[in-house]
């Protein structure tokens, strides 16, 4: 640039540049990766972003807690996932305003047990009974009944001959996840 004065004189030259920024922020990583399966609530969401200056959010919680390393932006938050699928979206917006989204589903399935005979509250004419049940989890879960191992098949349990005593019992069943 140069200015030119009433009188015609010229200023000296100044030079300045310019840089139009178009390009958003790219995910380098992200963990746990998407479509993946939980059977425990809590998950820890992380990952990096190529620019070290961009604001990150996951939609309806706020901001993620960032570091700058090697020259990357990573980032981490922790979650507490509903059951069934949960559906996140991670935006990164750079310094220019270009913004970069990407979407995840993760899937928390409960652990779980339910009693299919005899029924809560049933009141069984016998001092012996068999005790049958469904269970929901991770391969290598363990039930026990009242404290004892049961083997499951499946997503099945039984229990034949269990003794009774006169009057109410309670029966218990736990599951446990690896």
């Amino acid at each position: 640039a140069q200015v030119k004065d009433a009188f015609g004189y010229l200023s000296g030259t100044v030079t300045g540049q310019v840089t139009v920024d178009t390009v958003p922020p790219k995910f380098l990583s992200i963990a746990p990766a998407d479509g993946s399966t939980f059977y425990d609530p809590n998950l820890t969401l992380q990952g990096s972003v190529d620019d070290v200056g961009a604001a990150l959010t996951l939609e309806g919680l706020g901001s993620l807690i960032t570091q700058v390393l090697n020259n990357t932006l990573s980032f981490s938050r922790s979650l507490i996932l509903s059951p069934g699928p949960n559906s996140l979206t991670v935006t990164a917006v750079d310094k220019a305003g270009n913004a970069a989204s990407i979407q995840l589903t993760y899937t928390y399935i409960p652990v779980k047990v339910t009693f299919t005979a005899p029924l809560d509250g049933a009141k069984i004419d016998d001092d012996l009974v068999t005790l049958s049940g469904n269970w929901q989890g991770p391969a290598g879960t363990t039930l026990q009944l009242n404290g004892k191992a049961l083997t499951p098949t499946q997503n099945e349990f039984h229990y034949a001959d269990l003794p009774l005593k006169p009057g109410a019992n309670a029966l218990t069943v736990t599951a446990t996840a690896p």
